[in-house]
């Protein structure tokens, strides 16, 4: 997300757990030193509780989102998710290992649903 963003781009790490937000803290800490990244947070983002999360409504331009289906149960929670956070005219890309065609299938289907402009892309194994 840091080397696709402009420099002036806000930028937001997210997810549910604790420890996973305790690494990817490390990590931006580590580039600011490196890089002067200024601009980078970590914030949680429990996708079963939006109105908790710590990304607030309609403030995300651009959303990358990697391997973050496992299950076609989670694409509403997704999908509800990436709407609430989308700033209008907003986009999303989002990057699955190619098992997870079935997945990334009914997230296309919930996120046009929406009227969300999306780019879905399978990585293939080398």
């Amino acid at each position: 997300a840091c080397v696709l963003a402009p420099r002036r781009a806000r930028i937001v790490l997210s997810d549910c757990m604790s420890d996973v937000l305790a690494l990817l803290d490390a990590n931006i800490a580590l580039n600011k030193r490196s890089d002067g990244l200024e601009n980078v947070c970590a914030a949680k983002l429990d996708w079963r509780e939006p109105a908790c999360s710590e990304v607030g409504p309609a403030t995300i331009d651009f959303l990358i989102g990697a391997d973050c289906i496992y299950t076609p149960a989670a694409v509403p929670l997704l999908a509800t998710v990436v709407a609430r956070s989308l700033a209008k005219g907003g986009m999303c890309l989002f990057v699955s290992p190619e098992v997870r065609t079935t997945e990334m299938t009914h997230l296309a289907a919930a996120l046009l649903a929406l009227d969300i402009e999306s780019i879905l892309v399978p990585a293939t194994a080398t």
